[in-house]
């Protein structure tokens, strides 16, 4: 019998991709990765991951130009 809804799998993220847009915003204008993981109730791992899905994502949209090298 095939149900309605599909099946979905595996953890909900903690941070939504506007949470992670805000972090990386926050964290250029200073703040440090232990204040921002206390106010989003997460580890320090998980804002890095954020920063870096947030840095690798402007990576690609092409906003930064290439570097030199």
């Amino acid at each position: 019998m095939a149900l309605s809804t599909p099946n979905r799998r595996g953890r909900k993220p903690k941070l939504t991709i506007i949470d992670k847009q805000r972090i990386h915003k926050l964290f250029q204008d200073g703040r440090h990765t232990v204040d921002l993981a206390a106010d989003y109730d997460v580890s320090i791992a998980t804002i890095y991951n954020a920063l870096h899905e947030v840095q690798a994502g402007l990576n690609t949209e092409g906003d930064t130009p290439p570097q030199a090298g």
